[in-house]
């Protein structure tokens, strides 16, 4: 009943490795009985294939199923292995599917395959150690260099401390009220509310910080190609990502790439959120049974002896502090998380041709006319770039507003999560024919 109930099991000495892992295959076993499906969740593809090699093992005679994912698999071979009783595989292929599956209209493109309920191996690596870590689905897009030389301009003309501030705990600098006045004068901003005005600010502020990173120390030219140096004080949560390399390339005056966009991501709270029931082992010096309970909702079963939970103990500081970052970051990203999930539903609805008609219907006011595939295809595609804009959004609010200004961040990313669904209901009312769109 433990097991099948979603604890934690940590074996320690008691258990040992091969134990927990015969623990972790019955548990999906018992999981697996209802025909829904179970996920053997893993951190890296080593420990992927010795879970499924004992799964197969102890289940194989019971004529359950064991899919195992891998990298570069196609997608009928994926589709083959989610149609298994236990399917098992490392958390980045998980997630990697699920978000592919999300970006895919037709059904019979999908490999992954959703189950009611995972199973962790090594709950600390796959769940704790992914707290600040998401999975991203990257698109490279042509950049807009119009806008870049734009901000570069502004950005050369704004005074640090009157303009914007730059602090060592923030990620991006941040706009003062007087600056982001400066701002929408300068690109003419009629509407300071809108998702492209947002875009704007982050063109600006990445161009600032292009201004203030140094060339040999942070970043070098190499065959006119910007190359980040691991050695920089470019702070380690600022990547290339997104549009910093661009703003780079516009001040070195060499060419400008194309810039890579995640279009879709998720992390451990909202993945593992899609399961009614998670369970798994843990094994190692650290249980950090309060990040599990507190940040995850899960119940422990604390199996260790007082000497084997005994570094734990004389790291308890560390523990702790451990654990107010993951609650700082689960606030952080709580509100984005409930955003995307509301995307993530309506792509799901729309995956389903019979569900067109009922989403027109509570997005719009309006009934379904002309052609329901061509409509269809265009909601997706709208879609596309609502979560494409979301995304870029929340990521500039993190990197600007990090680590003090919650409530500004959360703001924002109202507002511009509030835009964007405006926006979509009028683009789809647009595509029915009607002139003027209904009131949401």
């Amino acid at each position: 009943d433990r097991l099948a109930g979603g604890n934690v099991v940590h074996g320690g000495e008691a258990g040992g490795v091969r134990r927990m892992r015969v623990a972790r295959v019955l548990a999906a076993l018992l999981l697996a009985l209802p025909g829904e499906g179970v996920h053997l969740v893993t951190p890296d593809d080593e420990s992927a294939r010795a879970d499924a090699a004992a799964a197969r093992g102890l289940l194989g005679p019971l004529r359950a199923t064991v899919g195992a994912l891998r990298a570069g698999m196609t997608p009928e071979q994926a589709r083959a292995a989610y149609a298994a009783d236990v399917t098992v595989g490392a958390y980045d292929h998980f997630g990697h599917h699920l978000l592919r599956g999300l970006r895919t209209l037709d059904g019979a493109d999908r490999a992954h395959r959703p189950a009611r309920a995972a199973v962790v191996c090594d709950t600390a690596h796959v769940l704790i150690a992914n707290l600040n870590r998401l999975v991203v689905l990257v698109e490279r897009v042509p950049t807009s260099t119009s806008r870049l030389h734009s901000a570069a301009v502004l950005a050369a003309r704004l005074e640090d401390g009157r303009d914007y501030t730059v602090s060592a705990d923030r990620l991006l600098p941040r706009f003062t009220a007087p600056g982001r006045d400066r701002l929408h004068e300068h690109f003419g901003v009629t509407d300071p509310g809108s998702v492209e005005t947002l875009l704007q600010e982050k063109a600006v502020a990445e161009a600032v910080l292009a201004r203030l990173v140094r060339r040999g120390e942070d970043y070098d030219v190499d065959d006119g190609r910007v190359v980040r140096l691991a050695a920089g004080g470019l702070p380690a949560d600022v990547s290339f990502t997104g549009g910093l390399r661009q703003a780079i390339e516009v001040r070195e005056d060499v060419p400008v790439t194309a810039t890579d966009w995640a279009v879709a991501k998720t992390g451990v709270w909202s993945f593992f959120a899609g399961y009614r029931v998670v369970g798994g082992t843990a094994h190692g010096d650290f249980l950090m049974a309060d990040h599990l309970a507190e940040l995850f909702g899960l119940d422990v079963w604390d199996r260790r002896t007082p000497q084997e939970a005994g570094t734990e103990r004389a790291r308890s500081d560390e523990a702790a502090d451990h654990l107010r970052t993951g609650r700082d970051l689960a606030r952080w990203t709580a509100l984005g998380s409930r955003h995307r999930a509301a995307f993530h539903r309506l792509r799901a609805r729309l995956q389903d041709p019979a569900q067109l008609a009922p989403v027109v219907a509570e997005l719009t006011g309006l009934p379904v006319t002309g052609d329901e595939q061509e409509l269809r295809e265009d909601l997706w595609f709208e879609l596309d770039v609502a979560q494409g804009d979301y995304n870029v959004a929340e990521a500039y609010g993190q990197e600007a507003y990090w680590p003090d200004a919650l409530d500004e961040h959360e703001r924002i990313l109202t507002a511009a999560n509030d835009r964007i669904w405006a926006d979509l209901r009028r683009e789809l009312t647009a595509a029915l024919g009607v002139a003027e769109p209904s009131a949401p």
